[in-house]
């Protein structure tokens, strides 16, 4: 767009100085100025100061444009190795703690109902101020785990592309090799999984200050918080293969503490925690409900998504067609 806009206003820029020249030698000649020919004289005048400002912009939006590239995700056997990086570009803030205020209670829920949803998993303890700094003090090393994995899976993807271009039958032997690989940090998904897994806890029976302060502490680890949307879809899988009730509950706490922040959708993955409590044979509705009031009111948080999901397209898309395909099935 950037470019055919360009184009225009060189275009009329050269039309412009051509019709002024041609007015003013020409015409001149015969000392005639015809009504169309003096209006856009004047018009250029006025125009003419403003058109180094328009090229700069022109120029300068063209350079910012192709100075960003973005490389595509790839897909590894070894899960280890799919850690995702937050996507380049615009990143969406929480501010300071203090800008963080408790949700209001949608009408739709009470605040005791709200609260009776939570208070009601069995798993979940209330956790002490040491509890929460001990978990807290564990954020730095999994992020700088999860950085490793996915600059090792970056160089081991671009290496795949590289060798693609010149042979893809030996790509795809690097590729097994590669996701079979003795380097990869086996442990790193089990101990993200637990990790998430008492920080989901301890967001959801905390108080706004506490859930302000888990939001937070993952402001500065974009690594660590780019793998809640992974520990959320595996939270549905874990459901819908038999595993605790709670698992919805953590699944949707994620994805409030991601509070859309590492610019991933997140369409998918809340479709996924829909569908598998239903096939656990739990009413997701409450529990949406219920973690929506307890999420960041920031205009570009997850909030309203969680509220909306149900009347939502991506709930017709994602969710509708589930159901069709289960229903088909039976």
């Amino acid at each position: 767009m950037r470019d055919g806009l360009k184009t225009a206003v060189l275009f009329l820029a050269g039309f412009a100085v051509f019709y002024l020249l041609w007015n003013v030698f020409w015409r001149s000649v015969f000392f005639s100025f015809d009504t169309i020919g003096v209006f856009w004289t004047v018009v250029f005048l006025i125009w003419l100061p403003a058109l180094p400002s328009v090229l700069r912009y022109l120029f300068a939006g063209q350079k910012k444009a192709g100075g960003l590239r973005t490389e595509p995700s790839r897909v590894v056997s070894d899960p280890a190795l799919s850690i995702q990086e937050p996507v380049k570009g615009e990143q969406k803030l929480c501010g300071r703690l203090s800008d963080v205020k408790e949700a209001p209670v949608s009408p739709q829920t009470s605040a005791s109902e709200a609260r009776a949803t939570v208070d009601g998993a069995a798993s979940f303890a209330t956790a002490t101020a040491d509890e929460f700094v001990s978990l807290v003090s564990e954020v730095k090393g999994l992020d700088e785990r999860c950085a490793k994995g996915w600059n090792r899976s970056k160089e081991e993807w671009l290496a795949y592309r590289k060798l693609r271009r010149i042979d893809r039958s030996a790509a795809r032997q690097f590729s097994e090799v590669v996701g079979h690989s003795s380097d990869d940090d086996i442990g790193l998904v089990p101990d993200i999984d637990r990790f998430f897994d008492r920080l989901c806890g301890m967001y959801l029976l905390g108080d706004s200050q506490r859930r302000g302060e888990i939001r937070a502490s993952m402001e500065h680890h974009r690594r660590l918080m780019g793998n809640l949307h992974n520990y959320a879809a595996r939270a549905a899988r874990r459901l819908r293969q038999g595993g605790d009730a709670d698992l919805l509950l953590k699944g949707l706490a994620a994805v409030s503490i991601d509070d859309d922040r590492s610019c991933q959708s997140y369409a998918s993955v809340l479709a996924g925690l829909y569908v598998a409590a239903l096939h656990a044979g739990i009413d997701p509705s409450p529990s949406f409900r219920a973690v929506a009031d307890i999420s960041s009111t920031e205009p570009s948080g997850i909030r309203a998504k969680l509220e909306s999901f149900e009347g939502s397209r991506d709930f017709e898309i994602f969710v509708g067609a589930s159901l069709s395909r289960h229903a088909i099935r039976e």
